[in-house]
């Protein structure tokens, strides 16, 4: 899409992000779920992986640490004893 057909870029950018804080503020469908855009999810989703890494299963972060100790790569995290 080309913005600069609709209007100058920074204008565009600042009437959607306008739009989109008007939108999030609308009285939501359901009390306590907030109103969402296309986007939204995933960005919180970045935000909160970049900021605390990635979750894995245990199961997966044992298998992870058996490639680690076959290949001689140090694990990243050891895996958590589940019976502690």
């Amino acid at each position: 899409m080309d913005i600069a057909a609709v209007g100058a870029a920074a204008v565009v950018v600042e009437q959607v992000d306008r739009l989109a804080d008007e939108l999030r503020g609308a009285r939501a469908a359901q009390p306590g779920v907030p109103v969402r855009l296309p986007g939204d999810r995933r960005r919180r989703s970045a935000e909160e992986r970049a900021a605390n890494g990635i979750p894995l299963l245990p199961q997966v972060v044992e298998d992870l640490a058996k490639v680690a100790a076959l290949t001689g790569v140090e694990p990243l995290v050891e895996p958590q004893d589940e019976h502690a």
